[in-house]
Order: C-alpha cells, then sequence, then structure tokens
C-alpha cells in the first residue's frame, strides 16, 4: 500500500475521453487493493429491565397488554425477548407504533412515535441478544382494561338516556 497514487489512470481516461482524443492507457491491471468498510457502532449494553421496558411502558403497552387492542402482549420479558427481532424490525422501518397523520400540517397533541434514541434503544436490546437485567426493576405491568371503550361507550339508539 502507498501512501499516495503513482498515477491517476480514471482521470486521465476521463480527461482523454472529454477531450475526444485517444486514451492512452485503456486498461489496468488491478491487485487487489484493500478496501475499508466503515465499522457499525458497537451496540450499547442494553436491557430490558433498565431500558426496553420503559419504552415499552410509554409507547406500547396502551394496545399491547393482556385486553388491548393489538393481537398480543408486550407488557413482560419473555413475551417481549420472544418477538425481539420482530420488534427491531418494525421500529426500524417505522411501522411501530403506527401513526398514520401528516406532520406537514402541524403538531398533534397525542402523536405517537418514538425518539431517535427510543428507536436505538429498542434496537441495541435485539442487536446485543434482548437480555433482561434486573427483574426487579421492571415496571409493573397495567391492569387489563374495563373496558373497550378508551372513553366512556359511545351513546347508540339502545343504551341513549331517556
Amino acid at each position: 500500500m502507498r501512501k499516495e497514487p503513482t498515477t491517476n489512470d480514471l482521470k486521465d481516461a476521463l480527461d482523454a475521453v472529454l477531450a475526444g482524443k485517444k486514451v492512452a492507457n485503456a486498461e489496468t491491471e488491478a491487485d487487489g487493493c484493500k478496501i475499508t468498510f466503515p465499522q457499525p457502532r458497537a451496540a450499547a449494553a442494553v436491557t430490558f429491565a433498565k431500558h426496553v421496558a420503559p419504552v415499552l411502558q410509554k409507547h406500547c403497552w396502551q394496545c399491547h397488554q393482556d385486553g388491548g387492542s393489538a393481537p398480543f402482549s408486550l407488557t413482560d420479558y419473555k413475551q417481549a425477548s420472544n418477538r425481539a427481532e420482530m420488534i427491531a424490525e418494525v421500529v426500524r422501518e417505522g411501522r411501530m407504533p403506527p401513526w398514520f397523520a401528516s406532520h406537514e400540517f402541524g403538531p398533534f397533541v397525542n402523536r405517537r412515535g418514538l425518539t431517535d434514541a427510543e428507536r436505538q434503544t429498542i434496537l441495541d436490546w435485539a442487536a446485543t441478544g434482548a437480555k433482561l437485567g434486573d427483574a426487579k426493576s421492571v415496571p409493573a405491568a397495567p391492569k387489563p382494561p374495563e373496558s373497550k371503550w378508551k372513553s366512556a361507550r359511545p351513546i347508540s339508539f339502545s343504551n341513549r338516556p331517556s
């Protein structure tokens, strides 16, 4: 490996083509220069108890709990760790948490979404083996919803007050 190139074959060839001249050195033998790719950053040491459960609690448990609207619960380590790779995929792709409103019309009070740091926490946790950490520090799971309605039951003709 040299500190500096000794020839500029590609530049010279492009200059010749652009000037309408014949390329002096039309072919250059390459003897396998080392290509160094950037190294991925090291994932942080992340645990479910300390880092991931609070993110899930804040953004996911409203739906992903027993009796919630999501098809499965994520309120304990076993449930979440069994789905760690899938959780990382949907978070990486921005499919979860779901938010379909357009941001171009201004901020929303109840906007759903993860910060970049929260997203990276989930990704690092999955990438480093989805470790539990101190089980005693996992937040308590939410109580199952009393009703499928998040606010008062809607008035219908059958249950309308007289």
